[in-house]
């Protein structure tokens, strides 16, 4: 199946005549965008289909209250990183503290309890990466200091400048023996604890 976004023309005939599903979404107006960000509601007239044989539209999986949820990666304005599980569809609850410098909500999922440390450790660490040395963020992590010496448990890692367990969500931001590595493949490799 192809999905299409028409924004000064439509679907040539070719690509129609290809025999292939064909989902064609118009977008006129900012608001199109705007809708898209909540949805694809396949009944509006935005939506054409070409070669279909039946798209029925599914009846929506989320209704209020919504348990639907994501994984919130945070950055803070003193360099903290950490994670919340958030309501899909909350980002004023997320974006309400004005100590919060950016976030994303990554793996989205029906009902809560579902990512184990593995999976948020791996989240939080690419995005403390991208923050760090893509976007130029001032990042002060204990999963990327050059004395981390491995995961204690769920919250803490072992350091080995202070030679003890330290919460990792923060102990950085005011450590004065924080070393980040030089580059983001040398953080990369400090993650695989």
């Amino acid at each position: 199946m192809l999905l299409e976004i028409a924004v000064t023309h439509h679907c040539d005939d070719a690509k129609i005549a290809s025999g292939l599903d064909i989902v064609e979404i118009m977008i006129k107006t900012e608001d199109h965008i705007e809708q898209l960000k909540r949805g694809l509601d396949a009944t509006s007239g935005s939506v054409q289909y070409h070669n279909a044989k039946t798209l029925v539209p599914i009846r929506q999986n989320c209704t209020a209250p919504c348990k639907a949820s994501g994984l919130a990666l945070l950055l803070f304005r003193n360099g903290k990183a950490w994670y919340s599980e958030v309501p899909l569809g909350a980002d004023e609850y997320v974006t309400s503290d004005p100590q919060l410098v950016t976030y994303e909500v990554v793996d989205p999922k029906i009902g809560r309890g579902d990512r184990n440390w593995s999976t948020i450790k791996a989240s939080l660490g690419d995005f403390i990466i991208r923050q760090a040395y893509d976007s130029g963020q001032n990042v002060r992590s204990c999963m990327i200091c050059q004395h981390n010496g491995g995961c204690a448990n769920d919250n803490d890692i072992y350091c080995i400048a202070k030679g003890r367990n330290m919460w990792m969500s923060s102990s950085a931001t005011t450590c004065d023996a924080y070393f980040p590595p030089p580059t983001s493949d040398d953080a990369r490799e400090l993650l695989k604890f």
